[in-house]
C-alpha cells in the first residue's frame, strides 16, 4: 500500500551510510512492487549498485515505465 512505500522511504532516508544488500535488496523489492500492484507503472526495475550486486549501496535505484496509453 501507499502506506508502506513511504514508511520504506523513511526508513531508508533515515540511513545515510553504505548499506548491506541483504538489508537494501527488501526496500528495493518493496518499492517495485508497491510501485506496479498499487501505482499503476507497467513495469520497475532495480538498476544501479543493486543490480551489479555489489556488497554495500549508497542508495536503491529503479527505472519504472508507465503503461501504454492505449
Amino acid at each position: 500500500s501507499e502506506g508502506k512505500l513511504l514508511e520504506a522511504i523513511a526508513a531508508y532516508r533515515r540511513r545515510r551510510e553504505r548499506i548491506p544488500l541483504g538489508t537494501a535488496l527488501p526496500y528495493a523489492e518493496l518499492l517495485q512492487q508497491v510501485m506496479t500492484t498499487e501505482l499503476g507503472f507497467s513495469r520497475v526495475a532495480v538498476t544501479g549498485e543493486l543490480a551489479r550486486w555489489c556488497d554495500t549501496v549508497t542508495q536503491v535505484e529503479l527505472l519504472a515505465a508507465e503503461p501504454d496509453p492505449a
